[in-house]
C-alpha cells in the first residue's frame, strides 16, 4: 500500500487538525495521521484563553455560542486566584473569560471538522520511518532548491507514503523531530534544558467539598513553576508541573499540594506523568519542506505554560506557509515562509514571556512569597489582557 499526498500531517491534536483543515479547504490533498484511535485521552489542563475562542471563530466558524451548545466547552469561569500555596494573593475579576474543555471531547471535534472539510485520516497508525529522494531537477550548486525533495514516510502498517511536505504535528515526544534529531538535520541542543515534567489527576466533584469554581494558580511548592485546579463541570483537573532540572521528587510535593487543599491522599488517585515544553521552542522548527508546530517545536507560552493556542496559531501558519509556497515556489521553500510567520505572531511574545518569566519564577519570589504579585494587582486586568491575547508581553517592557 502507498499513496501520493500534498502534505502529510503526523498528529492529530490541535496543531495538527487545524492545519489539516485549512489546507483540506484549499484542495489539497491531505492524510492525517495519529498512531491513537479516537476518542482518546490526553493529558492536558483543558484551559483555552479568549484568544484561542477568537481563532476558533475565525478559522472553523465555531463561535462560543456554538461551542458551548455542543458540549465542547465545558466551563467557564471570569475569576481567577493567584496562591502563595493556599494563601491567596490576588483573586481579581478577569474582563474575559476563561473556558475548559475536555481534551478528549475537544480533539475529536476537531479531528471530525479535518475530516468534514476533505482531509484523509488514519488513526492508529505510527510513523516509523522518515525518508528524503532528492528532486529529479536538483542543482547541487543551489541549495535552496534542496526542499524540493521528495518526502516518504513508512509506518507501523507497513506501507509507504509519499509527500511534498510534511508537518510534524506530534507533541513533546514527537517522531518526527526525534527523527530530525537523529539525523542531525536540526539543532536540539536547548531542547531538554528548558522541559517541564507535569502529573495530573481529574478528581469527581464532591459533596462538601469546596467549590472550586474558578481556576487556581498556585506558587511555591516547586521552583520554576506552578499547581493548578481548572474546575470543569463534573470534575477537577488537578496537576502540578515544573522544570525538571530544578525540581527532584515531584510526587512528594504533588502529595503536599493535595493535602493543603483537602483533596486526598496521593495513593487514592491514578497519578499521570507527561513532558511540556516550556521555554525550549526551537529557533528554526523546520527541515526543507518539513514543519514543526505546537509541541513538537516547543511553541508554549514560557512564562504560563499555554500550549493550546500556540498548537492551533502554528498549525495556522505552517499550513499557510505551505500553501503560499505551492501557488508560488520561492527558492527558500516553506521553511523561509514559516519562520517569518512565527516571528510575527509567536517568537516576539515568547521573548518577553521569558524576561517576565525570570522575575516571577526567581527564587527570590520564594523568600518574598510572591509578594511583588500584590504590587501588580491594579494592574491585572491588563495582565489578564496579555493573557488572553488583547495585549502583548511587550507591556512588561518597562516592568523588566
Amino acid at each position: 500500500m502507498s499513496g501520493q499526498y500534498d502534505v502529510v500531517i503526523v498528529g492529530a491534536g490541535p496543531a495538527g487538525s487545524t492545519a489539516a483543515y485549512i489546507l483540506s479547504q484549499k484542495g489539497y490533498h491531505v492524510l492525517l495521521l495519529d498512531k491513537e484511535h479516537f476518542p482518546r485521552k490526553k493529558l492536558c489542563g483543558g484551559c483555552l484563553t479568549a484568544k484561542t475562542l477568537w481563532l476558533l471563530n475565525r478559522v472553523f466558524n465555531e463561535p462560543e455560542e456554538s461551542l458551548t451548545k455542543n458540549n465542547i466547552i465545558d466551563f467557564k469561569s471570569f475569576r481567577f486566584d493567584v496562591r502563595y500555596k493556599t494563601k491567596v494573593l490576588v483573586s481579581p475579576i478577569s474582563p474575559l473569560s476563561f473556558y475548559f474543555v475536555d481534551r478528549q471531547v475537544y480533539d475529536s471535534f476537531l479531528l471530525q471538522k479535518a475530516k468534514a472539510a476533505g482531509a484523509e485520516v488514519s488513526e492508529g497508525e505510527e510513523v516509523t520511518g522518515l525518508g528524503f529522494v532528492p528532486p529529479t531537477y536538483y542543482c547541487p550548486w543551489n541549495k535552496n532548491s534542496a526542499w524540493q525533495s521528495e518526502l516518504t514516510l513508512t509506518t507501523s502498517r507497513e506501507r509507504l507514503i509519499k509527500a511534498k511536505f510534511i508537518i510534524g504535528a506530534d507533541g513533546a515526544n514527537s517522531i518526527v523531530r526525534t527523527k530530525l534529531l537523529r539525523q542531525k538535520k536540526i539543532d536540539g541542543s536547548r531542547w531538554h534544558r528548558n522541559l517541564v515534567y507535569g502529573l495530573e489527576i481529574f478528581i469527581p466533584r464532591k459533596e462538601g467539598q469546596e467549590a472550586f469554581e474558578f481556576p487556581i494558580l498556585s506558587f511555591g511548592y516547586l521552583r520554576y513553576g506552578y499547581s493548578w485546579i481548572f474546575p470543569n463541570k463534573d470534575r477537577l483537573v488537578v496537576g502540578i508541573g515544573g522544570l525538571e532540572r530544578k525540581n527532584k521528587n515531584l510526587p512528594a510535593k504533588f502529595k503536599k499540594f493535595l493535602s493543603d487543599y483537602n483533596l486526598g491522599g496521593i495513593d487514592s488517585y491514578k497519578i499521570q506523568g507527561y513532558p511540556l515544553p516550556f521555554g525550549n521552542s526551537l529557533s528554526t522548527p523546520f527541515y526543507r519542506n518539513i514543519l514543526l508546530v505546537g509541541d513538537a517545536a516547543g511553541l508554549v507560552d514560557p512564562m504560563l505554560g499555554e500550549g493550546i493556542y500556540q498548537a492551533h496559531k502554528s498549525g495556522e501558519l505552517a499550513a499557510k506557509a505551505i500553501s503560499d509556497t505551492l501557488a508560488n515556489p520561492t527558492p527558500g521553500g516553506p521553511g523561509t515562509n514559516y519562520i517569518y510567520l512565527l516571528q510575527q505572531h509567536l517568537f516576539t511574545e515568547f521573548l518577553y514571556a521569558r524576561r517576565f518569566r525570570w522575575l516571577l519564577y526567581n527564587p527570590l519570589s520564594h523568600i518574598l512569597n510572591f509578594r511583588h504579585i500584590k504590587l501588580m494587582d491594579r494592574h491585572f486586568s491588563k495582565l489578564s489582557e496579555v493573557v488572553h491575547g488583547r495585549r502583548t508581553y511587550k507591556w512588561f517592557k518597562r516592568m523588566i
